[in-house]
């Protein structure tokens, strides 16, 4: 494994720490808020982000035509059962509980997509 630079784990801990904030933080805004309200916010929000940062870094933000129906796949699972099923379970669990629930996501989704998808995982798919 290469050794990474001083801005690398800079970058690191950073993300780390606001990932590792993101589910208290979520937890705190679904109780004074209605959770999908929230959701979209939080969405609307995040997507000048995302923008600025294509731009910033010099990447398209167009997709090419050829790739729109995967796309859309991707987003209905990841940006609408994901997001809605996330958010109407934070208030019903602990910010712990929901964190466990997101980290282990894509061990399922690697399963899923192995076993719906015939698709082999490799030895370090299951290592990871």
């Amino acid at each position: 494994m290469p050794a990474l630079s001083p801005r690398q784990l800079a970058a690191l801990a950073l993300l780390t720490v606001v990932w590792g904030l993101n589910w208290p933080i979520m937890k705190i805004g679904v109780t004074g808020f209605p959770p999908l309200s929230f959701r979209a916010l939080s969405l609307w929000l995040g997507l000048p982000v995302l923008a600025l940062a294509l731009r910033a870094l010099g990447i398209p933000f167009t997709v090419a035509r050829v790739h729109w129906g995967a796309l859309a796949w991707l987003a209905l699972f990841n940006m609408v059962v994901w997001h809605v099923l996330i958010m109407l379970a934070i208030p019903q669990l602990s910010s712990g509980r929901a964190a466990i629930l997101g980290y282990t996501m894509p061990i399922f989704s690697a399963m899923l997509g192995s076993a719906f998808f015939g698709q082999r995982l490799a030895l370090r798919a299951w290592g990871g």
